[in-house]
């Protein structure tokens, strides 16, 4: 007996060891991109999903033996053997499902047993959970009405509302902490002569929305079902009051927020455009008109996020499926984008029908949308991704034959898809790449107008991107107005129009678009550079060493060279001017000895930049030093001034007086006089305002200029 218990015990250990390096492997293997797809069953129909924050998964549909489920284990990478959630040989509709973030799952679905109406229809439920893997017995839901479309929901604690019926609604809450359901609730949002398509949110507090879209266009309605008070609210108002609006392309969805986002088309003269409304903060906001689609193109899905919605449509007559953005703070919409073609390897010619299409989005707006179309006998499901980040779509993938897709999102922006394929349910698994990845790296731009040059560094860990592609944005962060593929190359270079651009770099990696930094490109006719920067001279005997840094702008246009110029004063080039390429240092030969002022200005394509400031230059002996000028003026307009003799350097030969309107200007008089005169009266001067300077004049130039007088004449 002990062998026996100690060979089960070894067998136990080993059996766990297998189970730690399988779930190893699997983990391991969880690269960013679609996993490939698995069959659930043989004849499944209609299939539905849900997933909670860490990634595990349930999958409900219908068969002809009643409805059946399989379980995801993120720990594993598997999915379970499909179980029964009802009875063999019951008659049922197709089942909801929703599931909260720590893993607790609710499906709902009519059983009928085809005697309708004797014995009724019976609304079921059956509880999930991830940490169990285990589904509850079916249940009886109170409900007064029945209908094949159903609204599921359940929020964090367990608690859950599910909402039924047909021209007349139900509401229906389960508590988690009596294990029991309340009494039915009349949703009073009206009747519509079509079952509704039903959308059960719950917010992080416990309180749902349950939105609803009927036949018409006017049969968009919410109830919200507030939690503190047990109790359901109508919201006011309708989501449409558009005369030509009509239900093709409707679609509801709302957010954990309790906003509310209804789409919807409208038709004049022929041209068909989307319009919606946007139910937050209690209230209905204005109808909002949205892009224009072609007239077949009236098969779309929309997702809220926290602040963005995301539409997606078919346009048949081209085979693309296109996208627009809805910002929730300025209640506006973008401009329709191509996501990419109906299917990646099918011909664009033959039959085409309105496709089936599902989109799930994640509180920050990633989102991945799922689509199937028939052309040429052929039916297959596509998936695309959407980085909220860079605000475009991946390449659009094939994941296998099939029909009717449907697909739910976690925050993380894991995804997992259901759909009918050929021999029965199929599901597949989005991976997102991690948080803070690795993302393309774009340099400034080279700009030879016309010609632009980019160049961009691919991520250094994780999967290889299998493209690039450039995508520009005329304000920052905005819409793409032009998107040019460059397959797996680093660098684009060519011609573009004049004007300002904000340029990124996709990198699509495993059908997920990452996108690199943005960064600004003007490309205009170009104008002057700017002045030379810190210009400095240092003099050592004879020789000057000059030095500076090139302009801050250099106009739209490479600098080409530099022009010095110099003066024996301050802006003058009257002593000549020297020619130089473009460097940013220059050694003179001997300069004769004297005081010269000196400047320099940068040359492009569209001439002579500004001059930098004057840097003066002395050179042997130095010039006479600064003077000490005192000055006053009278009311009689008599102007008084007297100076000091240098106290070093030169001797004077002279003096010169320089008046300006402003401080440092010279522009009301430059007056030369004798070196023996140290005094000045100006009889006769205007009222005003005078700034003088006095500077001595010398066989080695220009001395140093005196400090400048205020001279006020009343």
């Amino acid at each position: 007996m002990g062998n026996r218990t100690l060979s089960a015990r070894l067998v136990s250990r080993v059996a766990s060891l297998m189970l730690a390096f399988v779930c190893s492997i699997n983990l391991a293997s969880a690269q960013p991109g679609w996993t490939p797809p698995v069959d659930l069953g043989t004849s499944g129909l209609a299939p539905n999903v849900a997933t909670d924050a860490s990634g595990n998964a349930v999958a409900v549909w219908r068969e002809t033996g009643g409805n059946r489920a399989s379980s995801f284990s993120i720990a594993t990478g598997t999915w379970a053997a499909p179980v029964a959630l009802s009875v063999a040989g019951d008659q049922v509709e197709s089942p909801s499902v929703a599931m909260n973030a720590s893993g607790l799952a609710i499906a709902v679905w009519i059983k009928s047993n085809g005697l309708f109406p004797n014995p009724p229809p019976i609304l079921q439920a059956a509880f999930y959970s991830s940490q169990t893997t285990q589904w509850t017995a079916p249940q009886p839901v109170p409900t007064a009405s029945f209908g094949s479309v159903l609204g599921v929901g359940i929020d964090a604690g367990g608690n859950a509302i599910v909402v039924n019926g047909i021209g007349l609604y139900y509401g229906v809450r389960y508590s988690a902490a009596t294990s029991t359901w309340g009494a039915p609730v009349i949703l009073p949002f009206g009747s519509t002569s079509s079952p509704p398509v039903v959308h059960t949110t719950f917010s992080s507090n416990g309180d749902a929305v349950a939105t609803f879209n009927g036949a018409s266009a006017s049969g968009i309605a919410a109830m919200r079902y507030d939690a503190a008070s047990n109790a359901w609210q109508p919201t006011p108002g309708l989501a449409t009051n558009s005369a030509n609006s009509f239900a093709a392309m409707l679609s509801v969805a709302s957010n954990a927020a309790g906003q509310v986002l209804a789409v919807w088309l409208r038709v004049t003269g022929g041209v068909y455009t989307v319009e919606s409304r946007l139910f937050t903060n209690g209230a209905w906001a204005p109808v909002v008109i949205g892009p224009t689609v072609t007239p077949r193109g009236a098969q779309g899905r929309v997702g809220l996020g926290d602040g963005v919605g995301l539409l997606v449509a078919y346009e048949s007559s081209t085979r693309m499926v296109q996208s627009a953005r809805f910002d929730v703070s300025s209640n506006t919409w973008s401009a329709l984008t191509d996501v990419g073609s109906a299917g990646a390897g099918r011909s664009t010619t033959g039959a085409s029908t309105l496709v089936p299409m599902s989109i799930a989005i994640t509180p920050t707006g990633n989102a991945v949308a799922l689509w199937d179309t028939l052309m040429s006998g052929v039916t297959s499901v596509t998936a695309a991704n959407y980085a909220a980040g860079s605000g475009t779509w991946g390449t659009a993938i094939d994941l296998a034959s099939g029909a009717v897709p449907r697909v739910v999102i976690a925050p993380n922006g894991n995804a997992v898809a259901a759909w009918a394929g050929s021999a029965g349910v199929q599901v597949a698994r989005y991976v997102a790449p991690p948080v803070g990845s690795p993302t393309p790296v774009l340099a400034p731009a080279v700009v030879n107008r016309p010609n632009l040059t980019l160049s961009w560094t691919a991520p250094t860990i994780g999967p290889a991107p299998t493209s690039y592609t450039v995508v520009a944005s005329l304000t920052a962060g905005g819409p793409v107005v032009a998107s040019v593929p460059v397959g797996t190359q680093l660098s684009l270079t060519g011609p573009v129009p004049d004007g300002t651009y904000y340029v990124r770099v996709i990198a699509d990696v495993s059908g997920t678009a990452v996108s690199s930094n943005e960064i600004r490109v003007d490309v205009v006719a170009p104008v002057v550079p700017s002045a030379p920067q810190s210009v400095s001279a240092i003099v050592s005997g004879s020789v000057v060493t000059f030095a500076w840094q090139a302009p801050a702008t250099t106009g739209g246009a490479p600098i080409t060279d530099y022009l010095l110029e110099a003066g024996n004063a301050p802006g003058l080039a009257n002593l000549g001017t020297l020619p130089m390429g473009n460097v940013t240092s220059l050694i003179t030969p001997p300069v004769p000895d004297g005081s010269y002022y000196v400047r320099l200005r940068a040359r492009n394509a569209a001439g002579l930049g500004a001059a930098s400031p004057d840097v003066r230059v002395v050179v042997g002996p130095p010039p006479p030093s600064a003077p000490t000028l005192t000055g006053a003026g009278s009311a009689g307009g008599t102007v008084t001034l007297s100076w000091s003799v240098p106290a070093s350097g030169a001797v004077p030969t002279g003096y010169r007086l320089q008046a300006g309107s402003q401080p440092g200007a010279s522009n009301i008089g430059v007056l030369d006089v004798p070196a023996t005169t140290v005094a000045f009266t100006a009889p006769g001067a205007p009222s005003g305002t005078y700034y003088v300077r006095v500077v001595a004049l010398s066989a080695l130039g220009l001395g140093d200029v005196s400090n400048e007088v205020t001279i006020v004449v009343p």
